[in-house]
C-alpha cells in the first residue's frame, strides 16, 4: 500500500479557535488522518475548513475513489 494525500476545501459549521492552528483526528482502525485548518475569512463570512486527507491505497488510480469515499465517511461523522 502507498500513502497519499488528498486535500479539499469544505463549507463547515465547526469554527476552530483562534488559538488552535489545527485539529487532527485519528480514524480508530487507522484507515486515515484528518488535519482540519481554518481558511481566511470569504468575502460571502461563509466558514471553510481546509481538510487534509492521509489514507492508503494501492495504485494512484485507487486513490481517487478510495479517498473521496473515504473523506465522504469522515464528513458525514462530523
Amino acid at each position: 500500500m502507498t500513502r497519499f494525500l488528498g486535500n479539499w476545501e469544505v463549507e463547515s459549521d465547526i469554527i476552530l479557535p483562534e488559538n488552535i492552528p489545527f485539529l487532527r483526528y485519528d480514524h480508530p482502525a487507522s484507515l486515515y488522518t484528518v488535519f482540519l485548518r481554518k481558511v481566511p475569512e470569504r468575502p460571502n463570512n461563509q466558514a471553510y475548513l481546509s481538510m487534509q486527507f492521509i489514507f492508503d491505497a494501492p495504485t494512484l488510480m485507487e486513490a481517487k475513489p478510495i479517498g473521496q469515499q473515504l473523506a465522504k465517511e469522515f464528513l458525514d461523522f462530523l
